[in-house]
């Protein structure tokens, strides 16, 4: 029975690392997350003009490649917070460090779309991984990441994250902006 286990534990590992986002199956931050991030998850981005957005559309410049590269780009799980978190946590610390900024809205998509975002290199893998990392502050905080297949030599041409990055504005952009007054229970 035990050598079932550790061949069965192999092949968990080596499919976590063809899905290129392993640390989608771990909680970060155990102390502060409620849990990794389901697929059935809603899923919030708090947009800012001019860092984000002009005149409500969002621009590539709201899913910076440094950032997904660096696995930096800040979300939030919806279902773990509110509208008076979003605006403590995330809209007012942002307003503060550059007053010119305003807060434009939230866009929201269920966690699945994102997950299921593919790269044409290597064929049909996997792009995006959407990571819990909850902080003292914020249970709700997760982050936007390139999947690690974006570390092998060659992964994606300048085009291909370019169409990652669009495919991520459509995907957030398709139900509409929400304000922080409206419901967040989806």
């Amino acid at each position: 029975m035990e050598v079932f286990h550790l061949i069965w534990w192999g092949i968990w590992k080596k499919f976590r690392k063809m899905s290129g986002c392993p640390c989608e199956q771990e909680v970060q931050n155990p102390d502060y997350s409620p849990d990794v991030v389901k697929d059935n998850e809603m899923i919030g981005y708090v947009v800012l003009d001019p860092d984000h957005s002009k005149d409500g559309i969002l621009t590539n410049a709201a899913f910076s490649h440094s950032k997904l590269k660096q696995g930096d780009l800040s979300i939030s799980r919806i279902q773990y917070t509110s509208a008076d978190q979003v605006r403590q946590n995330i809209i007012d610390p942002q307003i503060e460090r550059k007053p010119e900024r305003r807060f434009v809205g939230i866009f929201i998509v269920k966690c699945t779309k994102l997950r299921s975002m593919k790269a044409a290199y290597p064929k049909n893998s996997r792009a995006i991984c959407v990571i819990d990392d909850g902080t003292a502050n914020d249970n709700a905080h997760a982050v936007l990441s390139y999947s690690t297949h974006a570390e092998e030599q060659n992964y994606w041409s300048r085009n291909d994250r370019y169409t990652v990055r669009a495919n991520l504005i459509d995907a957030f952009q398709k139900r509409g902006l929400l304000s922080l007054e409206e419901d967040f229970s989806f």
